[in-house]
């Protein structure tokens, strides 16, 4: 499970955070447009978040409904998209890979992100914030290599 240590931030930090990964969608469509095939700015703020949600991924949909795109055709669910999982809530997906993305909303691991693809656990982070920094440095790294090909 991929740890969240310093991905714990102030729930207030999210346009900041959601901000940074937009720049690097935009960065990577510079470099090379099928990176980063269908991101879009995320959706606006939820009006309404359930209360039973953990804090950080409250936080998240009080500054951004859904994301289309966020990462390698997966799209985060906005708050009137998520569904009911066998582990947990339903966050997010892809159409064509089978990804899914499940928040888990009970048990000693409540708040964990697994990330599930064609039914197999791909990874788990203890947190969505763990989670979302995770897809940060992932795509630096896209970036990086990129870079390093011009």
């Amino acid at each position: 499970m991929t740890r969240a240590s310093d991905s714990v931030r102030a729930v207030s930090d999210w346009p900041e955070r959601i901000r940074r990964l937009t720049q690097l969608h935009q960065r990577l469509r510079d470099l090379e447009d099928e990176v980063v095939q269908s991101a879009s700015p995320p959706a606006p703020p939820a009006q309404h978040v359930r209360a039973d949600l953990p804090d950080d991924y409250r936080a998240f949909l009080g500054a951004a409904n859904g994301w289309v795109g966020f990462y390698k055709g997966i799209d985060l669910f906005g708050s009137d998209q998520l569904r009911e999982h066998e582990s947990g809530l339903l966050i997010g997906a892809s159409k064509e890979a089978g990804d899914q993305l499940v928040l888990v909303t009970s048990g000693e691991t409540r708040g964990a992100v697994k990330w599930f693809g064609g039914g197999e656990l791909v990874d788990e982070f203890e947190a969505f914030g763990a989670f979302f920094d995770g897809i940060v440095a992932q795509t630096r790294e896209e970036e990086r290599k990129l870079e390093a090909r011009r």
